[in-house]
């Protein structure tokens, strides 16, 4: 892949560019890369460790208020048990239950509550209720059918000279009665308690008729029944039917938050416990716990950036249902703006109405499945995704521990405001990357520009050297071109070393390879003398072939002389005695051509010895020299031809033993065989004079032998010479190699250092 790219840069990109160029578009390159590998390293970096540290900072902000949160609630918890459990609740309790059932008007005086009731809900109530309510509210929804609440509520709300806000201040009637004097006396004190404790009522119900005898704000939830009455369905309903049941002095219920209408629809929660007395429950404690008090500890008051949220962080609870239940940021700052993100979100325009009628957005934004991802594990952590607006945001998530209550706490910035340093980062590092950049490219043009105004001197003194090869060039002192002009003159000095060092061995190998020839020349005579030899030989042999033939010819005329004896044996007539003594002659001639014939067949193997001692002189010869051919050739006849008088001389043999076997049959047979004797003696008269002529061309034999042992003689030295010759040769070949890789090895030692 380099030489690859290395090529195609050489190759495409620099084909034709100037070095100057090069060089120092290779400097920009190195140091735009280096500062591009340093600056991503950074970033990332510190990208990481503010992720980590602002992760790190949620974590913190969100157990911060979930300690928070957790404490005001168990706080509101124990001061409910606290306010159950006083002398003055208790009292308070059997003061209202004791007084209440004993108010009573008579049906003329009803009829008038009534209308003045209606009135009031016609008048006052439905048309505030209907401001806030998505569906248009009617007096039957909320008008009491049973004959104590519309006493009471005409009596202290319809009759209540205050507003609707300030309903809570009215104390009482005074009409002397025994509840309104117990409304009066305790009404300052618990709207005090109240306030001081951050509740907005307190509610005090009867666990039997479910009868709420005495409140605070007077709202139409006032002396309604919560088993029968238009609120039996509410949360405060829950919660009453939760204490009623119970039998836990201790016993304390949280509810949710809902949408309440006795308060238009304002987000309401409500704690509640039983209150007893000598161990018989005699009422039901229920306070209202405002989302006020939520959203002022979750907003930090407004004080966000107060607290390290900056412009867009925030920490907001959210339900099981997974609806905030408390009240969002962003819709606080500017809520045209969260409304219109809500429209691009294609939330339903329900959901958006609503918040605008409620002004809120608790039990009405849903938080994003993002932290639904979050309660796979641990249920709690740090994770970035996108928030309930879809924003790219850092969260951190943990659940709430709350009786009752399945809430979780969430603290979250956006991304862009959390990473924000990191863009700013990234742009001081690119205005101080270029700046880098423009320096070194400044510095790089003076550098590069100097060393290639030197090098361009060295390249024009090279050029006036161009004719006259190996010289030296003047190097320029004090430069890293002056550096690279020494060096190329130690490169023309070590070459000029070289060249002389190779002319060296040429003369050598010159001198070895005359050497070489002188040798060749003598290994040529020698062979021309060894041919002349081997065909003195082969002429030494040609007459040995013609003496054996002269032999086989006299064998040949033995045998006819032999025939002759036999057929002329029938003249033999001379006496026994004379017959017997030609006989013994016969025998012992016989015997001496046996001994003849013996000598010829060593004479014969000596021949075939003296061939096969000159047999390996030849087949060595053929392994140095090619013309040796021939000699063997024609030493293979030389051993045929023996081979083949070999032959001939076991035909004799066996013809001789013919004859003895003959000689004795005539022996046995001599009286019918003496004139054969006669012929015989005349046929051995003939064979003595064949055997003079077989002797004489015996020793014509052995002295061809003999010739041809001398001629061998003649020719081993020269074909030793031939042999030494040539390992001679073979050695001098081997120095000649020896020479091609010394000088093979100066020739990589040259060129290695200036490659």
């Amino acid at each position: 892949m380099y030489w690859t790219v290395n090529v195609w840069i050489n190759g495409m990109v620099f084909a034709h560019t100037p070095f100057q160029t090069k060089l120092l578009v290779g400097f920009l390159v190195t140091t735009l890369f280096s500062l591009l590998v340093i600056s991503s390293i950074n970033f990332y970096s510190a990208r990481e460790q503010l992720r980590t540290e602002t992760l790190e900072r949620l974590t913190a902000i969100r157990e911060a208020k979930k300690a928070e949160i957790e404490k005001t609630f168990r706080d509101l918890t124990a001061q409910c048990l606290t306010m159950s459990e006083s002398t003055m609740s208790i009292e308070a309790m059997k003061a209202f239950r004791e007084s209440f059932y004993a108010v009573d008007v008579s049906d003329t005086e009803l009829e008038q509550y009534k209308q003045e009731l209606t009135h009031f809900y016609e008048q006052e109530f439905l048309p505030k209720i209907n401001e806030v309510a998505t569906t248009k509210k009617t007096i039957s929804d909320f008008f009491p059918q049973d004959r104590k609440t519309i006493i009471f509520q005409t009596r202290y709300i319809a009759r209540n000279p205050n507003s609707l806000a300030s309903k809570r201040e009215y104390n009482g009637i005074g009409d002397g009665t025994p509840y309104d004097k117990a409304h009066m006396f305790y009404h300052s004190i618990y709207t005090k308690y109240i306030t001081r404790f951050g509740f907005s009522d307190v509610y005090f119900i009867d666990p039997d008729t479910g009868y709420v005898l005495f409140n605070i704000d007077k709202e139409t939830d006032y002396a309604t029944n919560l088993l029968t009455g238009p609120f039996k369905e509410t949360l405060l309903a829950d919660t009453f039917r939760e204490c009623q049941k119970t039998s836990d002095e201790n016993f304390v219920k949280i509810t949710d938050f809902e949408f309440y209408d006795p308060l238009y629809g304002t987000p309401t929660s409500f704690i509640g416990t039983p209150l007893f007395w000598e161990g018989k429950k005699i009422g039901i404690l229920i306070v209202q716990f405002p989302i006020n008090t939520i959203n002022s500890i979750m907003t930090y008051d407004k004080r966000w950036s107060d607290v390290g949220l900056g412009t867009t962080g925030e920490v907001y609870l959210r339900g099981s249902d997974k609806l905030m239940r408390s009240i969002s940021r962003s819709f606080i700052e500017d809520r045209t703006n969260y409304l219109n993100d809500l429209q691009k979100l294609h939330v339903d325009r329900d959901t958006i109405d609503k918040m605008k009628i409620y002004n809120t957005t608790i039990l009405l934004q849903k938080v994003g499945d993002a932290l639904e991802k979050m309660q796979d594990g641990s249920r709690e952590g740090t994770i970035i995704d996108k928030d309930y607006l879809e924003h790219n945001a850092l969260l951190a998530f943990e659940p709430i521990t709350i009786q009752g209550l399945q809430w979780s706490i969430i603290a979250k910035i956006n991304s862009d405001e959390a990473f924000a340093p990191i863009a700013t980062l990234a742009k001081w590092a690119i205005f101080w990357s270029l700046l880098i950049l423009v320096l070194i490219f400044i510095f790089s043009f003076m550098l590069v520009r100097k060393t290639t105004s030197s090098l361009m001197v060295l390249v024009t003194e090279l050029a006036e050297y161009k004719q006259h090869p190996l010289q030296t060039v003047t190097p320029a002192m004090g430069s890293h071109i002056g550096i690279i002009a020494e060096a190329y003159n130690s490169a023309i000095t070590y070459a000029k070393n070289l060249i002389e060092h190779i002319h060296t061995i040429t003369i050598q190998i010159q001198q070895v390879t005359s050497r070489f020839n002188t040798l060749v020349s003598i290994g040529i005579r020698s062979c021309e003398e060894s041919n002349t030899h081997i065909e003195n030989i082969d002429t030494l042999v040609h007459n040995a072939q013609k003496q054996g033939e002269t032999l086989q010819r006299i064998m040949q005329q033995h045998s006819v002389y032999m025939s002759t004896m036999n057929d002329k044996s029938t003249e033999l007539q001379k006496d026994e005695a004379e017959l017997q003594e030609a006989y013994n002659r016969t025998y012992a001639t016989t015997h001496q051509a046996l001994g003849s014939y013996s000598e010829m067949q060593g004479n014969i193997n000596a021949i075939e010895q003296a061939i096969i001692r000159i047999k390996p002189l030849i087949e060595s010869s053929h392994g140095h020299l090619e013309e040796s051919k021939s000699i063997r050739e024609t030493f293979t006849s030389i051993l045929a031809s023996v081979t083949t008088h070999k032959e001939i001389a076991r035909i004799l043999q066996a013809q001789l033993i013919a004859v003895e076997q003959q000689v004795t049959f005539n022996t046995q047979t001599l009286p019918l065989r003496i004139e054969r004797y006669t012929a015989l003696l005349t046929a051995l008269h003939n064979i003595q004079t064949r055997d003079k002529e077989y002797l004489t061309t015996q020793q014509n034999v052995e002295h061809t032998l003999l010739a041809i042992q001398q001629a061998a003689s003649k020719a081993r030295p020269p074909l030793e010479h031939s042999k030494q010759q040539l390992q001679d040769m073979q050695l001098l070949i081997e120095e000649l190699i020896q020479q091609e890789l010394a000088l093979r090895k100066i020739v990589i030692n040259t060129t290695t250092p200036y490659s």
